[in-house]
C-alpha cells in the first residue's frame, strides 16, 4: 500500500531523471511474484518506466535494498550513490504525511546531474521487508527423473560425482 501510493512520485522521478538523461526502472523484488500479477500491478498505477521482476531478489541485493518502497540511484560505473527512502513522506512510525518535506531521490537526481555528491548518501526507508529469495543451489531448475522404477536401478554401497554423477549431468544438461 504504501509503495503504491508514491506511484505518482515515482513517475515524477521517473521524468526528473529522463530530462537529466537517466534512465529509470520500476523492480519487483519479490520471489514469488508472478510475471503477469506484476504486469497488471504496473498498468493498474501507470507505471510508464520498464519494469523489472526480480524474483531472485538479487538486483534488489546487488544495491542493499531490504524493504519497498526503496530507492537506488546508481551511476555509470555501477556505484550505488543514494539508497533509501523516495521521501519522508512515510514516517518512522509508517504513517503518511499528506505531503513529503524532504524529496531524498529528487535531491540525488539533481546532485548528480550538477556533477555533485549526493548530501544524504543513505535514508531509512518504512515499508514492508522484501522477502529472502529461495535458496540458490548452483542451477535454476530440476530435471524430472527418468522413467525407471527403483527396482531396476543397482545401487553402489558408494557414490562419488565423478563415477556416478558426472554420466548424468553429462547426457541430460
Amino acid at each position: 500500500p504504501k509503495a503504491n501510493a508514491l506511484a505518482p512520485e515515482m513517475a515524477r522521478l521517473a521524468a526528473l531523471a529522463a530530462e537529466r538523461g537517466m534512465a529509470s526502472y520500476v523492480v519487483y523484488a519479490e520471489p514469488d511474484l508472478d510475471v503477469a500479477v506484476a504486469a497488471t500491478h504496473a498498468q493498474e498505477y501507470a507505471i510508464k518506466v520498464p519494469a523489472l521482476l526480480d524474483t531472485g531478489v538479487r538486483l534488489a541485493e546487488a544495491v542493499g535494498a531490504r524493504t519497498t518502497p526503496e530507492a537506488a540511484l546508481v551511476v555509470a560505473d555501477g556505484t550505488v550513490v543514494y539508497r533509501g527512502a523516495i521521501n519522508d513522506r512515510i514516517t518512522d512510525d509508517g504513517v503518511m504525511r499528506a505531503e513529503a518535506r524532504r524529496h531524498f531521490v529528487r535531491e540525488a537526481i539533481e546532485a548528480v546531474a550538477a556533477g555533485r555528491p549526493v548530501e544524504t548518501p543513505v535514508t531509512r526507508a518504512i515499508g514492508c521487508h522484501i522477502p529472502e529469495p529461495p535458496p540458490r543451489h548452483g542451477f535454476e531448475a530440476f530435471l524430472p527423473p527418468p522413467d525407471v522404477s527403483d527396482e531396476a536401478l543397482p545401487l553402489p554401497e558408494r557414490v562419488t560425482f565423478s563415477e556416478h554423477i558426472a554420466s548424468v549431468l553429462h547426457k541430460r544438461c
